[in-house]
């Protein structure tokens, strides 16, 4: 079992039961277009329609907010100024695993339908 936990709700789900991807197609063309599709939303949404909250460099902590040293050395400054940011670095990334491996994963539906659902979590609740 490899557990894995929904965003935002905090539900762990198993990435090798069949039952997590039921919704999914069970071909290989449509998970790939279906991937595909995704990854236009999302790159739409972050560069197009939302770029000043998925911007494409870090970003200082807002000034204007009194932060705590408890709320600084947590990383909740941070996180609040670069929430766009980090959550782009993560879509880029799993673009990266999909693009660089599906070839190699061609006939292996379960990680097509794995791939997709890991995307589609990431960007249901964007920033």
């Amino acid at each position: 079992m490899r557990e894995f936990r929904e965003q935002p709700s905090g539900v762990i789900v198993d990435l090798d039961d069949p039952e997590t991807y039921k919704y999914l197609p069970d071909n290989e063309k449509d998970l790939d277009n279906m991937m595909f599709r995704e990854i236009g939303k999302a790159i739409c949404y972050m560069d197009y329609f939302h770029p000043d909250i998925f911007g494409k460099e870090k970003q200082e902590p807002d000034s204007s907010i009194k932060w705590t040293e408890e709320e600084k050395s947590k990383g909740i400054a941070d996180q609040h100024a670069n929430c766009g940011y980090y959550q782009r670095l993560r879509v880029y990334d799993l673009i990266k695993i999909f693009t660089d491996s599906r070839r190699d994963n061609y006939g292996k539906i379960m990680w097509f339908k794995e791939q997709v659902f890991r995307f589609q979590n990431e960007t249901e609740n964007m920033c």
